[in-house]
């Protein structure tokens, strides 16, 4: 919601949270006791989306070719918005030469992307590990 709330005046600051927003999105995830990658904090959105994606198994050779591509295009996709955020937003300097976001829409359409990405990913894991966790506890705690 921060991020949305700069998209018509601060377009680049909006990208910038809205990167720190999938980025933390994906650390809570991984931090789950089930889950077995190893992050430090220091990850970047690249690092952490290849994580996630090989802890979810996605990034396995029998995959079907449709899933593998929309795999590859959400790896494509972190990588952009990371190489935006640092390299055309005012978070690591830029001289009045340098390119920089400054067009709402681009900002928009980048908020709108992270929030498709994190909502599937909380999804998925909510689907495969916090269910499955809930319904081993039940199991182990029956009677009988």
């Amino acid at each position: 919601m921060k991020a949305q709330s700069q998209v018509e005046t601060d377009p680049d600051i909006a990208i910038g949270l809205a990167n720190s927003t999938l980025e933390s999105i994906i650390k809570e995830i991984l931090k789950d006791d089930e889950i077995q990658q190893n992050v430090t904090g220091k990850e970047t959105l690249n690092k952490l989306i290849k994580l996630i994606l090989n802890e979810f198994r996605w990034l396995d050779n029998d995959l079907p070719i449709e899933i593998k591509t929309m795999v590859s295009q959400l790896i494509g996709l972190s990588n952009s918005i990371e190489k935006i955020r640092s390299e055309k937003t005012n978070f690591h300097g830029k001289t009045d030469l340098d390119y920089t976001v400054s067009k709402p829409l681009y900002a928009q359409c980048i908020i709108n992307a992270v929030s498709t990405v994190g909502l599937f990913l909380i999804e998925y894991y909510k689907n495969e590990y916090v269910k499955n966790k809930i319904e081993s506890e039940i199991l182990a705690n029956l009677p009988f």
